[in-house]
């Protein structure tokens, strides 16, 4: 909670405007119901990735300052299968 607008956050571990942040649009399968045993969340996010379009893959990637290591720390979800994911046929 701030009374006034940061000047700047951090996304994917660097730094990013508020205002700019303020304009993403997330890919929808970042909206994910967590499951009740996912201390870490990456059950979650597996399952999310699961059912995710190739169109929110590739929104994925070109967020600002995307960094597939930072990612995969995060979410245990890592290049290759992004790649894999992108290179299907559905």
């Amino acid at each position: 909670m701030n009374t006034k607008n940061p000047k700047i956050v951090y996304l994917f571990d660097k730094e990013i405007s508020f205002d700019d942040y303020q304009k993403i649009v997330f890919p929808g399968w970042f909206f994910f119901e967590i499951l009740k045993d996912d201390k870490d969340l990456k059950k979650s996010w597996l399952k999310s990735f699961k059912i995710a379009t190739k169109e929110d893959l590739k929104k994925t990637v070109d967020l600002p300052n995307f960094d597939y290591k930072v990612f995969e720390e995060l979410t245990g979800i890592s290049k290759a299968m992004i790649d894999k994911r992108l290179k299907e046929n559905k």
